[in-house]
């Protein structure tokens, strides 16, 4: 197994005056074989330890740092302690460079600083190498007694606090912190020695502070946000607006956060000094159900914001104060003219956002103790803007943060955490006119007849039944803040439908409608709320609860009608009993009519001449879009004729391509009309160069004696010189739909509609693949 180095030395390479271990390892007074395992280094390679053992020596006790020498002061008479590893704990040989000291209790005598040196020994006792080192020994609480020593870490933190209280506030710390400390232990060991029930007791309260310790640590990690290439922000709340351009309006140049537009439900970052459209909010795509309710539970339940006053800065140092403690004045130009704050006063367990410039070894923010650095952020070495979020801990009382003049630090104190009420109406905005998956909740019947009663607070009412009042109602359902349910049943009076309580039965919220046999109301749970309760009236009224579990996709085409003229393409039904139009419809989310007839176009009837023209389909009066799609059939017709522009006759192309869209404005005036070329077919595509006679026999010489290709040709273009003529947009899937008729593997994937012989119609793959997306793009850019 491999064995992890507690610290590493490199012989070669510099350090500061000391080596600071104080956030790497520490030991405990009367703490016996303490392992310290150190990886031994020669310019980076392991250091062979054959022949080699470890030592240590240096003093504990109440010693400082000296910030002019850069060394620990200890009072005259601090006793020395050292220990020499006898080569035992030299790890494979020696060759690993890995040595680990079982350090014996007598090293540690008194709590406070230890400050010495480490190093390596040869077998006849002369000194090999050896580095400065100093870090913390801490004190023993141990004589609390083991029969609780699984909170000694809270008692231990508590008589820390209490010993920086008692400091603040007197100048005989140590009578009044010795007599209150050996108060409290005795109190202590009371406690634990009276009885289990209290010590048990004692012990659920202390895990309730560790679970909520550990949910505040959770969210500091969260927030506590470190960027290298950039500023990050450690909160962020989306900002809502109607559109793109009302969201420009307000911030012209640029703004930081998360900003919803709720037109499209896309987000937009500012970057490269503009609004960057960075898709759907909430989702990869947004596929159906796709968006949890869960996910914007959480973000509500957060939707808090720091009150912050800026603390400030009056004087900025030149040079940058280093990691080791000490000011460096030379600096790299290009990265700018490092500065440093003085001693910034804090206490323990105050929040603070700093916003400032790394600047390599000059850390961003450096927390001290008197003259002591007790820590450093960021970790990173680097010379970037950071914007970090800090808690001050116990030992901490200063702070020194790093800049550069272009970049001065600055700094806010965190006073309170504010419910963010503008987060919550944001994303109220983007949920108002969204559709939900709903799950059925089971609900559990009271085994008696009575209510739930709004005017008594939400307290159960016994009452015989009738058909005024409950005939039933349930337990109540567990609820979390912020979701969305929906809820089918009566309510009457004082018996509402459902009434929602807090964690202390307090009502705080029920359903507006006093009085209706049949109702279905959608609502969202308050932010202080822990239960619902639910009433079910009336004999002929089925109560039923559901959860919204995703958000419905919102379609691009949601609440609009088509009616899709065609001829086989459009009516082919596949096993399931579809075609590419309700294909389109998944796609857009629009309500489409399938006006589809195999065998039809703008002037053949059909098969026999079955007398079903385009001109003939009857379109819903509430049609918000027609499209017209087809049809190579009229090659067929014996006939057919192009005639010219203007023509009404429709027995030309011209003429019934008119009579078709007036067929349709007749019953919608207002319809919005797109014309879709066919796509090609086997028998008629760019490659078919035999002569139209080869498909039928025609009454105009004309089209009786051109080439397919070129008939298909003017075929289409006829179409596109009709819809520009008459301002309507035009889909060209002749030439543009992707579909191969001519290529061999191409056909026996998506062809073979109708028969295994089959190269006029499209398989429902061929259809839902390259047509299906290309008219549900031209249906959109027919609404805009």
């Amino acid at each position: 197994m491999a064995v992890k180095a507690d610290i590493t030395i490199d012989i070669d390479k510099q350090v500061g005056e000391l080596q600071n271990l104080t956030q790497i390892y520490n030991a405990r007074v009367g703490d016996n074989k303490t392992p310290l395992t150190i990886a031994w280094r020669k310019n980076d390679l392991p250091l062979n330890l054959k022949g080699l053992h470890a030592y240590i020596v240096g003093k504990t006790g109440d010693g400082s740092y000296n910030s002019e020498t850069g060394k620990i002061d200890f009072p005259i008479n601090t006793p020395v302690s050292q220990f020499e590893d006898d080569g035992s704990g030299t790890l494979d040989g020696g060759q690993s460079g890995l040595t680990t000291l079982l350090i014996p209790k007598q090293m540690w005598q008194n709590s406070g600083l230890f400050a010495g040196y480490i190093g390596l020994k040869s077998e006849d006792g002369s000194v090999f190498t050896s580095k400065d080192i100093w870090f913390k020994v801490l004190g023993n609480v141990l004589d609390a007694g083991v029969e609780i020593n699984y909170f000694i870490g809270d008692f231990d933190k508590a008589l820390a606090e209490a010993e920086k209280k008692l400091q603040d506030k007197t100048d005989s710390f140590d009578q009044i912190t010795n007599a209150a400390l050996s108060d409290l232990r005795e109190k202590y060991r009371e406690i634990a020695q009276s009885s289990e029930d209290l010590a048990s007791e004692y012990t659920a309260t202390l895990n309730n502070i560790t679970d909520s310790l550990k949910s505040m640590q959770a969210y500091i990690e969260t927030h506590n946000i470190v960027t290298t290439d950039k500023v990050a922000t450690s909160y962020v709340q989306p900002q809502a607006f109607n559109n793109l351009d009302d969201l420009k309006q307000k911030y012209p140049n640029g703004s930081n956060g998360i900003m919803v537009t709720t037109d499209n439900g896309h987000y937009y970052l500012w970057n490269n000094n503009s609004w960057k459209d960075c898709g759907t909010y909430q989702s990869t795509g947004i596929a159906d159900k796709s968006i949890h309710l869960e996910n914007l539970s959480d973000t509500l339940e957060n939707s808090l914001y720091p009150n912050v006053d800026e603390v400030e800065i009056t004087n900025l140092l030149d040079g940058y104060f280093s990691k080791y403690g000490t000011v460096i004045t030379q600096h790299n130009a290009s990265d700018g003219d490092p500065v440093h704050t003085e001693k910034i006063p804090v206490k323990p367990g105050e929040e603070y956002y700093v916003y400032t410039n790394n600047y390599w070894d000059g850390k961003a923010i450096n927390m001290m103790e008197n003259d002591t650095i007790i820590n450093y952020f960021p970790s990173e070495n680097d010379a970037q803007i950071k914007s970090i979020k800090i808690t001050i801990p116990n030992n901490v009382d200063s702070l020194i943060l790093n800049g550069t003049k272009q970049f001065v630090p600055r700094l806010f104190k965190i006073n309170s955490y504010n419910q963010d009420q503008d987060a919550i109406d944001n994303l109220a905005i983007i949920l108002k006119d969204k559709e939900f998956n709903f799950k059925e909740i089971n609900l559990t019947q009271i085994n008696k007849t009575g209510y739930w009663d709004y005017t008594r607070n939400g307290n159960y009412t016994d009452q015989a039944p009738d058909n005024k009042n409950a005939m039933k109602s349930y337990l109540p359902v567990k609820v979390k803040p912020f979701e969305i349910y929906r809820l089918t049943g009566c309510s009457a009076w004082n018996a509402r439908l459902y009434e929602i309580i807090d964690f202390q039965g307090h009502l705080i919220s029920c359903c507006d409608n006093e009085n209706s046999q049949s109702l279905t109301t959608t609502f969202m749970i308050p932010k202080n709320a822990a239960y619902l309760e639910v009433n079910e009236y009336f004999l002929n009224v089925q109560t039923k609860l559901e959860k919204a579990v995703s958000i419905k996709e919102k379609k691009p085409l949601d609440g609009l009608h088509w009616g899709a003229i065609g001829d086989s393409w459009t009516a082919i039904f596949d096993k399931d009993g579809k075609s590419y139009v309700n294909d389109v419809a998944d796609i857009t989310g629009i309500t489409a009519t399938n006006l589809g007839a195999g065998g039809t176009g703008y002037v053949t009837g059909g098969a026999n001449n079955w007398n079903n023209q385009f001109f003939k389909r009857n379109i819903d009066a509430d049609t918000d879009i027609c499209t017209i799609f087809g049809s190579f059939n009229d090659a067929y017709y014996p006939d057919f004729k192009f005639g010219q522009k203007g023509d009404t006759d429709t027995a030309t192309m011209w003429g019934a391509m008119l009579a078709t869209i007036n067929n349709c404005y007749k019953n919608n005036p207002d319809v919005l009309i797109g014309i879709i070329s066919p796509g090609p077919w086997g028998a008629i595509n760019p490659f078919k160069t035999d002569t139209m006679s080869k498909l039928n026999s025609h009454s105009d010489t004309t089209v009786n004696n051109m080439a397919i290709n070129d008939f298909a040709e003017k075929y289409v273009q006829t179409m596109k010189e009709f819809a520009q003529m008459y301002s309507l947009p035009f889909l060209d899937l002749y030439h543009q739909s992707n579909l191969r008729p001519w290529n061999d593997d191409f056909i026996n994937k998506y062809y073979h509609g109708q028969s295994a012989t089959d190269t006029t119609h499209p398989n429902p793959n061929g259809l839902k693949k390259y047509i299906a997306p290309r008219i549900a793009s031209f249906l959109e850019k027919i609404i805009k």
